[in-house]
């Protein structure tokens, strides 16, 4: 099993942030201005680098549960029998301070959700 480390930015929310949409589906509005980012974080899972099984890794932060508090979701690539699936981490701090423990595989029907690499 292949295995590395995901490190990403996680841009916390500053001043004016409150008339953003609330899920990271939507439409933004036009940028007006530079936008500030915060410095690179490397996001953990129960106290760990996150890793996948294999290639490449696309993270989105989106409010799953839609308890207020945005989740970690992580698709990530695959081949032959382990296809490409999307991993749920859900949020058990909150925005300004993530916590994220076990993640679980996104399902549909019972099954887990996957899209084949060609």
């Amino acid at each position: 099993m292949l295995s590395f480390h995901l490190a990403f930015l996680l841009v916390l929310p500053q001043a004016g942030a409150e008339n953003l949409p609330q899920s990271g589906l939507e439409a933004l509005p036009p940028v007006t201005a530079t936008p500030k980012l915060g410095p690179a974080t490397e996001i953990l899972a129960n106290g760990s680098s996150i890793g996948v099984i294999t290639g490449h890794a696309a993270p989105l932060v989106y409010d799953y549960d839609k308890d207020g508090v945005k989740d970690l979701i992580v698709g990530e690539y695959g081949s032959g029998e382990e296809k490409g699936r999307a991993r749920i981490y859900l949020n058990k701090g909150s925005n300004l301070k993530p916590s994220f423990k076990e993640f679980t595989y996104l399902k549909a029907a019972g099954n887990f959700a996957s899209v084949p690499s060609s």
